[in-house]
């Protein structure tokens, strides 16, 4: 009878130790995956009232790492499901092949939220802001160049006539 109660209690603490040690598992398990939120994410131009062209949208960490490269986002927005967390939004365009910061928008995601950004380049829809400098460079190039052939066609010496004395 007390070997029966003595394999009775060793069950009973094997058990209890088992289901201790899953709680404390999964429990931990629990703790390395952070909630999650959604973040619905529009670029607007601020000309044309419609989705940015020629943007790309980049969502980084609070620690600078990018998270992800959402490319040109459409007109619809794009949803994306993030750590909650905070984030910079970098809206870019490239000028030279040169990613040009258009826009940084600071997001806390703790629940899902709507997040519309505007960029705008005054009086030109955004997707002709490189074309636009382009053109101002090459110009600037064109008089300069200009500038420099005038000065060395220039003659040298005395530009008025000379006068002779007439001999008393």
């Amino acid at each position: 009878m007390k070997r029966n109660r003595l394999i009775s209690v060793c069950l009973v603490a094997s058990i209890i130790l088992v289901m201790t040690l899953m709680s404390a598992i999964s429990t931990a398990f629990a703790q390395d995956q952070p909630s999650t939120a959604t973040a619905t994410i529009y670029v607007k131009d601020g000309v044309t009232g419609t989705a940015a062209q020629g943007v790309t949208t980049i969502i980084e960490s609070a620690s600078g790492v990018t998270v992800q490269n959402l490319g040109t986002v459409p007109s619809g927005g794009t949803q994306v499901s993030l750590p909650t967390g905070s984030y910079n939004i970098l809206v870019q365009i490239r000028i030279f092949n040169l990613p040009v910061t258009l826009v940084s928008y600071s997001l806390d995601l703790r629940q899902s939220t709507t997040v519309e950004i505007t960029v705008t380049a005054y009086i030109i829809p955004i997707q002709y802001l490189p074309l636009v400098v382009y053109i101002a460079i090459i110009i600037i190039i064109i008089v300069i160049v200009y500038t420099i052939i005038m000065r060395l066609m220039k003659p040298k010496g005395p530009t008025t006539p000379a006068t002779v004395k007439k001999a008393a």
